[in-house]
């Protein structure tokens, strides 16, 4: 479960841990009230940098099986018009909202006899890319439910 300490990823997290076992990827653990409860009844969490491959298969390593991937992490950015966002804001958000997804997918995928389900279920937002923020829809590209084959 990538983004997993607090939205929408912490949400699903909740519900999936009465279901069983949950494992969040974050860069760092919830403060809220909700993340220390879905921690207390048994999800872990681990402190990882989802948008750099290498971490994500060093996290995908202390994992014995995945049977659900959910992706959750995601941006809006800067609330700011599409032609104004600096470059290095631009490719930081891809990265956040779209590039996390490619990592974990294959990356899960690579390491399971089979396929598991995945689900992208992030989304900051749903205004029109000229009245920000930045991130609104940018992460939708991939959004897939099923198999990752």
């Amino acid at each position: 479960m990538t983004g997993g300490a607090q939205g929408i990823g912490l949400a699903v997290a909740d519900r999936l841990l009465r279901e069983g076992p949950v494992r969040i990827w974050d860069l760092a653990p919830g403060k809220n009230e909700r993340f220390v409860s879905v921690k207390a009844r048994g999800a872990d969490f681990d402190a990882v940098d989802v948008t750099n491959a290498e971490s994500v298969r060093e996290a995908a390593d202390r994992i014995p099986e995945v049977g659900i991937l959910v992706t959750c992490a995601g941006i809006a950015g800067m609330n700011a018009p599409t032609w104004s966002c600096p470059l290095a804001e631009w490719n930081r958000m891809l990265s956040i909202n779209l590039s996390v997804k490619f990592h974990c997918a294959r990356t899960v995928r690579r390491r399971t006899a089979s396929p598991p389900a995945w689900s992208s279920t992030s989304r900051v937002g749903g205004r029109p890319i000229e009245k920000g923020p930045l991130g609104s829809g940018r992460h939708r590209g991939p959004v897939k439910k099923g198999r990752s084959e």
